[in-house]
């Protein structure tokens, strides 16, 4: 995760999905689960955070299906 907070930038936004993978001990099979990331920087102005409240359930629906 720390690799990953490295990359985002404050003034940008990002949206992306991150796979998973668990595996249960005694279990032969795992279990993959994909989470939705959406992040807003402190940075960005308000007129674009606005712009963008608008548009994140369209973003949303993009990504899906995700689980968490």
């Amino acid at each position: 995760m720390a690799a990953l907070t490295a990359l985002l930038s404050p003034d940008n936004v990002y949206y992306g999905l991150v796979r998973t993978t668990e595996q249960k001990e005694g279990e032969l099979t795992a279990n993959i689960k994909f989470v939705f990331i959406s992040f807003i920087g402190d940075k960005i102005g308000v007129m674009r955070k606005a712009k963008l409240s608008t548009l994140t359930g369209s973003v949303t629906d993009a990504f899906d299906p995700f689980h968490v």
